[in-house]
């Protein structure tokens, strides 16, 4: 029972450090406490959470904010994964700058901050209609 139950916190602090990062949940002796802006973020529709996303990434300087900044700064809004890729491999090993990148990808993605083109290996931005 013991490995199933150390299994299960393994998989939840990521989760943890995530909402915390987002400033939806602080840590206290252990505690972790849901904040007003993790408690708008759990009641609010679908549209509604992904606005609440879009809107703690832009408070912070995460890695998808420093993504969204370095598109915005180029004429076209395009770079290649292997710029981010490389950044991030001068301060971690291969590994942790490939998931940390996934996870930039995805949470990029969701907060409709940019694009990525799995066939390019490209992040981009698209053009407003």
């Amino acid at each position: 029972m013991r490995h199933g139950r150390s299994c299960e916190c393994r998989d939840l602090l990521p989760l943890v450090d995530a909402a915390a990062l987002l400033g939806w949940v602080e840590v206290r002796e252990g505690d972790v406490i849901l904040t007003s802006d993790g408690l708008a973020f759990v009641h609010a529709p679908v549209l509604g959470r992904k606005e609440l996303f879009r809107t703690a990434l832009q408070q912070r300087t995460t890695l998808v904010t420093q993504i969204h900044a370095a598109l915005s700064g180029k004429a076209d809004r395009r770079l290649p994964e292997s710029f981010f890729l490389g950044l991030l491999e001068q301060r971690f090993s291969a590994p942790e700058a490939r998931r940390q990148l996934d996870t930039a990808i995805d949470w990029g993605r969701y907060a409709e901050l940019f694009a990525f083109e799995d066939d390019t290996n490209e992040f981009f931005i698209e053009a407003a209609d």
